[in-house]
């Protein structure tokens, strides 16, 4: 998924005020070198000028085999893939980037029994809504090391492989990847709307290496979410922190499917700032303003849907986008978990 070509340049009168153009998800195919978009202004995010904006963000797209969604059956054998170069910034002032794209692979991850005894409660056992954490475990004051973190979190954490609609310049369908945040033990999954926009076919790779086919349970363009489901029992929900609680310079941990070819990676870092609004198009084509939890954890294409989670094993946001050029660095974004879990009950209760 890239920028729409047909917007053409941003119109002038988008570029008065120090506002930046929005922008949506639309299937069109991904050129070798991507354009550019008339230079603006950058001020939501208090940086300086950005001269210029790639056109298609979407150039750290990793493509499937043309084949893969035509095998049969629940559990579905990982596929070959065909990995895009990736489209080279150097010399570009700036490009915001959607991280919804890549490939999976079966890799299996940290299994150790670490749990944390005061999150039992939190967890879902099977229940189809998310509730907010609220309190701090009492054996993790100083909060918890990043090892203790992952091998807490990662059951949590699958990658997404998604088939989308056939466009008109190439024989294969559009393809791409994300991340997703297990909500419950019997199979549902958040992850972000851009990432499934139009599918035709997603798996679901866990932690653990098991592949699941998911069928499209909600989606909420406006808040860039989405609610996905697998037949399965037994998995590991994560506990979702009060993100309306965090506070800059707090430590977080950012875990997806990261550069679209690494399942289960995790980085570390910082809260940045909070509140942070963004003007965007939404895969509908309508202008929606998020409120953002900034971080500065590397976060790369493929970690759209993915957790960014606290020093407590908590997570307090889903991955959503990023800001990246020769000239800024570590400059990451995620839908607050407070704005996020209302929105996910709901698409889960819908379909209840």
């Amino acid at each position: 998924m890239n920028w729409d070509e047909t917007e053409g340049n941003v119109p002038e009168e988008q570029n008065t005020g120090g506002q930046p153009p929005p922008f949506r998800f639309v299937e069109t195919p991904l050129p070798d070198e991507p354009p550019l978009r008339t230079p603006y202004t950058e001020t939501g995010v208090k940086q300086e000028a950005i001269d210029e904006i790639l056109e298609n963000p979407a150039g750290y797209l990793w493509f499937a085999d043309e084949d893969y969604f035509e095998q049969e059956g629940e559990n579905i054998e990982e596929p070959p893939y065909v990995p895009k170069p990736f489209s080279p910034t150097r010399g570009r002032n700036a490009v915001i980037i959607l991280f919804s794209l890549g490939i999976l692979l079966a890799v299996v991850l940290l299994q150790a029994g670490l749990r944390l005894s005061g999150e039992a409660a939190a967890r879902m056992a099977g229940a189809d809504s998310v509730t907010l954490a609220t309190e701090r475990p009492p054996e993790a004051d100083g909060g918890y090391t990043a090892t203790e973190i992952a091998t807490m979190v990662l059951p949590s954490v699958v990658s997404l492989q998604v088939a989308g609609q056939p466009n008109d310049m190439s024989i294969n369908n559009a393809s791409g990847s994300g991340s997703g945040v297990i909500l419950s033990e019997n199979g549902y999954i958040a992850t972000n709307a851009h990432v499934i926009h139009e599918a035709t076919a997603i798996q679901v790779m866990l932690d653990n290496g098991e592949l699941y086919r998911a069928e499209v349970v909600g989606t909420s363009p406006e808040h860039d979410l989405a609610v996905i489901k697998i037949k399965a029992a037994g998995l590991t929900p994560a506990t979702f922190g009060d993100s309306d609680l965090v506070q800059v310079g707090q430590r977080v941990l950012a875990i997806g499917n990261a550069a679209g070819v690494l399942p289960g990676s995790l980085t570390q870092g910082i809260i940045s700032g909070v509140q942070r609004d963004f003007p965007l198009r939404a895969v509908t084509g309508q202008y929606v303003e998020l409120s953002l939890l900034q971080h500065d954890a590397a976060t790369n294409p493929g970690n759209s849907g993915g957790a960014l989670v606290n020093a407590y094993g908590q997570v307090i946001g889903i991955n959503v986008a990023k800001l990246e050029s020769e000239t800024m660095e570590n400059i990451s974004f995620a839908i607050p978990a407070s704005m996020a879990v209302p929105v996910l009950n709901e698409l889960m209760a819908k379909q209840g």
